[in-house]
């Protein structure tokens, strides 16, 4: 059979795959085990890229850059599909992922790859790794742009499409479909178009026929038909969506938010600077929703001192219940407390509002709530904190209203509360311990980093302070500006020396809280990490690192 027999239009076979993977070239410094493809592909997967580096400022991934995943290619070539396709969906239901890009992209390279393994195992994985509508509409545009040939939309591809649609339940479907019409370049309707896709019952069909034929058709089919119970709840979601996009009075729209759930999406344009109608989101909206908008609803008068919807907002930002059931990380709630009280956006924007005390207040009260809610990881942790004055003046790149210090004390403050075995230090003259424990507050331990005389950060310190220390240490890790100076000793050799002479396997990441590019970590060393800029994803990267998830 000629190699290409059977092959999909739009599909890319595995030894055009393999062309990529003749300048990649194998490298081993220092005695450091060679990374498996496996391990390259957990990298991908968790940073975006197969190095040790993570960078807040990366491209997007696509297949005509550094963003492909040549290991993945090799894995492909080698017979190993099936298992990289486990381990995307590993990734990918763990969430460690720090972007939901890469993993979706790598699940489009296997579905499209001409391995009959890989293929089937890449579209059966679909629904397990695209949960949500901006998932599938993102590995649509993927697919689109692995296809080197024809359009890409072979049986396989529309079935696996068709699977999702209907294989969503069903109000989940609509509440997504609604949110979001159009993503990644890609709307709902050329979708469903191209995939043929063909409901499997009645309920799904009402979702489909209101997204493909519109909302006055639907409303002409369904207003006075007699459907099933089991199809009337999204018929009237999907008729209640479509009363309140065309509401042309608050009340009506604000009675429909609270009665269906309806998102910001669901809005009129008119009304989305309406205090009732904002006034019903904040009842219905998850708080990250919720903060997202903050300063949406200051800005129309909603949020004002001593209002009820600010008394409503600040009792839900102070109860612990809140964030048991919230991810919200302590530096996220940071960062959105920073910008709150910024009072503008940008130097340049003319979008400004009047920061209400109370919610600032609250916010705070929130940030230091939120540490009691993080989880051990269980390791042995040294943070080294750079304590020079840029430390204190720079712009956080990441957040142009967070200084450095303010994301290094976050983290030491996290690792502290959570972590019965850690000691955070200070780069001063030498190694010194900056005074934090499980009640210290932002403040104070700003205060006391401030007042210690700065030194040298040299990356390797920290190891050579605990070999020399006899201190058992799991992962350590260096908070800087962008001083990554190297002294005698290479942060690399340090970490090995101290690998052998303690008998630990200890991990080191370096964080260039306002670098925009550096290189200190080995790339073939498995337990080394640069990290470049720091955002709201960065803490759950440093967290899956340490855990072992890369």
């Amino acid at each position: 059979m000629a190699e290409n027999e059977g092959q999909e239009l739009g599909e890319v076979s595995a030894a055009e795959m393999n062309d990529v993977t003749h300048n990649v070239a194998d490298l081993t410094l220092g005695g450091a085990t060679q990374p498996s493809d496996i391990d390259r592909l957990r990298r991908f997967l968790c940073l975006g890229s197969e190095g040790g580096t993570y960078s807040i400022q990366a491209t997007a991934t696509s297949p005509d850059n550094s963003g492909v995943c040549t290991a993945l290619i090799r894995l492909i070539g080698d017979g190993s599909g099936q298992q990289a396709v486990d381990e995307i969906v590993k990734c990918s239901k763990q969430g460690q992922s720090a972007n939901r890009e890469p993993v979706i992209f790598a699940l489009a390279m296997c579905a499209r790859s001409t391995d009959a393994t890989t293929k089937s195992a890449g579209y059966g994985a679909l629904e397990d790794v695209c949960c949500s509508s901006k998932d599938l509409l993102t590995f649509v545009r993927f697919s689109e742009s692995l296809s080197s040939k024809g359009t890409g939309w072979g049986r396989s591809h529309r079935s696996s499409i068709a699977r999702w649609y209907n294989n969503t339940p069903v109000l989940q479907l609509a509440r997504q479909l609604t949110v979001t019409r159009r993503y990644s370049g890609w709307s709902h309707a050329d979708v469903l178009r191209l995939a043929h896709v063909k409901p499997d019952n009645e309920a799904v069909s009402a979702v489909l026929k209101f997204i493909m034929k519109g909302a006055k058709t639907f409303r002409e089919e369904y207003s006075n038909k007699d459907v099933p119970e089991t199809v009337r709840p999204v018929v009237d979601y999907l008729l209640a969506v479509d009363s309140c996009l065309h509401a042309n009075n608050e009340k009506t729209a604000a009675n429909l938010i609270l009665q269906y759930e309806l998102m910001k999406e669901h809005i009129p344009t008119p009304l989305l600077n309406s205090k009732q109608v904002w006034g019903s989101l904040l009842t219905t909206m998850p708080l990250e929703n919720v903060l997202q908008n903050l300063i949406k609803m200051t800005r129309i008068g909603l949020l004002t001192s001593k209002s009820p919807a600010t008394k409503s907002l600040t009792d839900r930002l102070c109860s612990e219940q809140t964030f048991a059931e919230s991810s919200l990380h302590p530096f996220t709630l940071l960062s959105l407390l920073k910008i709150y009280e910024e009072g503008k956006t940008g130097r340049k924007t003319k979008t400004k509002w009047t920061p209400v005390p109370e919610i600032t207040q609250a916010l705070m009260t929130a940030f230091h709530l939120s540490f009691k809610f993080l989880s051990p990881i269980g390791k042995r942790f040294l943070l080294a904190i750079d304590v020079s004055s840029s430390m204190e003046f720079g712009v956080l790149c990441g957040c142009q209203q967070l200084r450095p210090r303010h994301a290094a004390a976050t983290m030491a403050m996290g690792v502290a509360r959570t972590e019965s075995n850690s000691h955070i230090m200070a780069f001063s003259t030498q190694l010194i311990p900056i005074p934090v424990n499980q009640n210290t507050r932002l403040d104070e331990i700003l205060q006391s980093m401030t007042k210690m005389s700065m030194g040298t950060t040299d990356c390797a310190l920290p190891m050579l302070w605990a070999l020399n220390s006899e201190v058992p240490v799991d992962v350590f890790i260096v908070f800087t500006d962008s001083d990554t100076v190297t002294g005698n000793i290479h942060p690399t050799k340090a970490l090995q020396d101290y690998r052998k002479l303690m008998g630990i396997d200890a991990k080191l990441i370096v964080c260039g809280l306002t670098s925009k590019g550096f290189t200190i970590s080995d790339a073939s060393d498995l337990a080394m990490l640069d990290m470049v800029g720091f955002d709201w994803l960065s803490p759950q990267v440093i967290r899956n690192f340490a855990s072992d998830c890369f």
